[in-house]
């Protein structure tokens, strides 16, 4: 979208896309309005995701209410969801394998590629139209990554700071406190930092 990025989700913008009732399994030319009307930029994501990901619906929900906070709620969404997985992953393996924490970082990597392989086949398939799912999706399994490597060198995966690290890791904030700031409701998002500078 050229310009400045929009103060929040529900302001509307000049935009040659798409109209409300675009869905997964219409024509991309279905999506594209008869003329140059505003529209919210929540109505250019669809309102479920293709293919039955394996994605939270409230976090669907939130990032389609709210897609300036949408790594965020990915990170936040993460922590409830992964790190009790990771958790009991990493117990499993080394009561089961008796391997060190290198050793089960390297099962959890090998384990992920193939997820995103699977998603990777996927993406692009829908064109435009599943381009934000699919990089949601990708997002999320990134995410779970992140979770079950910690968990295998020791590292409490329930910590607050975890969802901090992810923003990190990813370079969307410069240090965990600034990250936890933005998580906590008190720091700027990524898109009001970038906007700043």
């Amino acid at each position: 979208i050229p310009g400045a990025i929009p103060a929040s989700s529900s302001t509307r913008v000049r935009w040659p896309a798409t109209s409300s009732s675009c869905s997964t399994s219409a024509s991309i030319l279905d999506c594209i309005p008869a003329s140059l009307d505003s529209v919210r930029v929540t109505d250019l994501l669809p309102e479920r995701l293709p293919g039955g990901r394996d994605i939270p619906r409230t976090l669907w929900e939130r990032i389609r209410s709210d897609p300036v906070r949408a790594p965020e709620y990915i990170a936040l969404a993460a922590a409830d969801m992964h790190a009790p997985a990771a958790a009991a992953w990493a117990k499993e393996k080394r009561e089961r394998f008796h391997v060190s924490g290198h050793e089960l970082a390297e099962m959890a990597k090998r384990k992920h590629a193939t997820l995103a392989r699977f998603e990777g086949a996927a993406t692009g398939v829908g064109g435009f139209i599943t381009f934000v799912p699919d990089m949601v999706a990708l997002a999320w399994i990134q995410s779970r990554l992140v979770f079950f490597i910690a968990a295998a060198y020791g590292y409490d995966p329930h910590d607050p700071m975890r969802p901090a690290e992810l923003l990190v890791l990813r370079d969307l904030y410069p240090d965990p406190a600034t990250a936890r700031r933005a998580l906590d409701g008190i720091g700027s998002t990524v898109v009001e930092a970038y906007a700043g500078s």
